[in-house]
């Protein structure tokens, strides 16, 4: 049996709340704490972009992050400002503060176009009770009684409570996109299970994949039955895209919940 690859991390320790540490040229990594049932962080990320920053995923509505991004700004970016927002997918912890940010600067969103529609979507429908498909929907797939009186009691859509205004507008992102950023080619590689149309973000040049939540090195990623589709959810890791890409053993992967990038990251 073939031994398990082992990540190699390139940075020791993660960056301090607030503060941003460069590792690759132009990338800067940032964490920002979390208040979740077994995750108490995300990774985002900062890249040059000429006379600005391109900002990737934005963190969870709260203010204490609001608090630390306000340090970021102050601190961590010389006096330029964010030029555009690009988020991997809708989740709270990676959109959460995209309309926050977009108020703060003036900067697009920029994302695809099933995760925008989800978030938007998930913002807008806010409903006092738990309607009787979503408990029916649990039911199905085989909660208890006693489980779905607690769904009742927890309420529905919570996510509006977790997230700033999603932006009314922005700009697509489509897989095998190029985005040029800070004068590099990233291109765009989507992935579906987790969410709807995650966007990946690879650069050639760099050999850097920004991977949100569709590759962690550690724990398993979501893979979601969302109660309004009646139908079974197709699970894809990948898109045609991604099997082509260049990815070799020194490829460095921008993982979610690491303790730090690494240098190799694969069989997630």
């Amino acid at each position: 049996m073939a031994s398990p690859q082992v990540i190699d991390y390139t940075h020791a320790e993660p960056p301090a709340a607030g503060a941003v540490l460069e590792v690759a040229d132009g990338i800067y990594w940032l964490r920002m704490p979390l208040d979740l049932t077994g995750l108490d962080h995300i990774n985002l990320w900062l890249l040059a972009d000429g006379d600005g920053w391109t900002v990737v995923d934005t963190g969870m509505k709260s203010a204490r992050i609001q608090e630390l991004w306000q340090q970021v700004f102050a601190d961590g970016m010389a006096g330029r400002p964010i030029s555009r927002l690009i988020c991997t997918h809708f989740h709270p912890d990676h959109m959460g503060l995209a309309g926050w940010l977009q108020a703060q600067s003036g900067a697009p969103l920029w994302t695809t176009r099933r995760e925008w529609l989800f978030g938007r979507m998930l913002y807008l429908d806010a409903q006092d009770t738990a309607p009787e498909w979503y408990i029916e929907h649990f039911r199905r797939v085989g909660l208890s009684e006693a489980a779905c009186a607690e769904l009742r009691r927890h309420g529905y859509n919570n996510f509006r409570k977790m997230v700033s205004a999603v932006p009314e507008q922005y700009r697509r992102l489509e897989d095998g996109d190029s985005v040029q950023i800070g004068g590099r080619d990233w291109r765009v590689i989507t992935g579906f299970g987790h969410s709807p149309e995650h966007a990946c973000l690879y650069c050639d040049e760099l050999g850097v994949l920004i991977s949100g939540d569709q590759v962690l090195p550690r724990i398993t990623r979501i893979s979601a039955s969302i109660p309004r589709n009646r139908t079974p959810t197709r699970c894809r890791s990948t898109s045609t895209a991604s099997t082509t890409s260049p990815a070799s053993p020194m490829t460095r992967w921008s993982c979610r919940h690491t303790a730090c990038p690494s240098a190799a990251c694969s069989g997630v």
